[in-house]
């Protein structure tokens, strides 16, 4: 049992990222330990709420996400926000992450849903 459990623990760090609190995509990197987002050498100062939004996109990267589960996740179950919180802290965050000219990284899709991923 010792040796399997060994074997396991082996196993995992040789599968588990460096630092398991820093998400990246593409070239946004989000480190959780820190709260520090940086657009490839820039960093981006990000308001708390904005943090938690980024940080939620980028848990859940390429899958589109609806209004209701980003108001769940990011903002609580009982949250009782505008009707446009959410597009208001979208489109905060595509101004601080595009603020070098850089690829947009948040579309909106069909104007309900959102994804995390490079727009062409």
């Amino acid at each position: 049992m010792e040796e399997l459990l060994a074997r396991v623990k082996a196993h995992l760090r040789r599968t588990q990222p460096n630092d398991p609190y820093q998400l990246q995509f593409e070239d946004l990197t989000l480190n959780g330990l820190t709260r520090e987002v940086y657009r490839g050498n820039q960093l981006i100062k990000l308001t708390a709420k904005e943090f938690n939004l980024l940080d939620f996109m980028l848990l859940n990267p390429r899958q589109l996400i609806s209004r209701e589960r980003i108001l769940e996740k990011v903002w609580g179950y009982d949250c009782r926000g505008e009707s446009n919180i959410i597009e208001v802290y979208i489109r905060a965050l595509r101004i601080k992450l595009e603020a070098s000219n850089s690829k947009r990284l948040l579309p909106s899709v069909g104007g309900v849903r959102y994804v995390l991923r490079e727009q062409k």
